[in-house]
């Protein structure tokens, strides 16, 4: 019923051919622009790319609770996970971080709840290719306008992009939510969008903005990617309070 995500849009990068013969291979979305989300990291296990995640502090990566949990419940091994901030190319460039302790929402069952802090073992350093994002207390309007980014698949049997994408989505009600996909909850933001345009797996964890605020925590898709199906973000305003707590041990 449910696909894990990450963002919908990604292209076959083969790095000989030129940038507008890459676009014309891309499911949705736009590649990212150097700097343009300074507080978008690369979630490794590893050393791969498994999800994405935001930056909510010098020492404190904001992600999905499945990207850090098996699906047998299990947490990943903690010394095996890292972060790579500052770049658009995975594995290129920027900074890399080890994780020290990761913190999984209590009440993380199934997609519900699914939120996760990364407590890094040494402090990033801010520059214009890294920064932090305030987290929104508030929710967007139903009909806003939001911003995903991620280094997903671009189709549900596609290829992970290397290269950073982007993508708006609108702000779908818990009941516009519920009458287009059955899965409208209270601890999530449904976000609508066209068919061939949405997050898919590799997205997971990634934010979602508005007003240049962090609203959303990319969870799960209905159906397949990129469906005509909205997808779902955990609510960041929900778990505010959680979130600082965790930060703050």
């Amino acid at each position: 019923m449910f696909n894990r995500i990450t963002i919908l849009v990604t292209l076959s990068l083969i790095f000989a051919i030129s940038n507008a013969q890459i676009r014309s291979r891309i499911v949705g979305g736009d590649f990212a622009k150097d700097g343009e989300f300074p507080y978008q990291i690369s979630l490794q296990l590893n050393q791969n790319h498994i999800c994405g995640g935001s930056i909510i502090g010098p020492k404190h990566i904001l992600t999905a609770a499945h990207c850090v949990v098996r699906s047998d419940g299990v947490l990943r091994p903690v010394n095996a996970m890292s972060i790579r901030a500052g770049t658009n190319v995975i594995g290129v460039d920027g900074q890399v971080r080890q994780a020290e302790a990761v913190y999984v929402h209590e009440k993380y069952r199934m997609n519900l709840n699914d939120v996760a802090v990364i407590k890094l073992s040494k402090p990033l350093e801010y520059n214009s290719k890294i920064q932090e994002i305030e987290m929104d207390r508030g929710d967007a309007p139903v009909g806003a306008i939001v911003t995903i980014s991620g280094w997903g698949k671009t189709a549900n049997d596609g290829r992970r992009s290397e290269v950073l994408k982007t993508a708006t989505l609108k702000v779908l009600s818990i009941e516009q939510c519920d009458k287009k996909s059955g899965l409208g909850f209270k601890q999530t933001i449904c976000l609508d969008h066209p068919a061939g345009i949405g997050a898919c797996q590799g997205d997971s964890g990634g934010p979602a903005t508005y007003n240049g605020k962090l609203i959303g925590v990319a969870s799960f898709v209905a159906k397949t990617c990129a469906s005509n199906k909205p997808d779902s973000y955990a609510r960041v305003s929900l778990y505010y309070d959680w979130i600082k707590e965790k930060m703050s041990l």
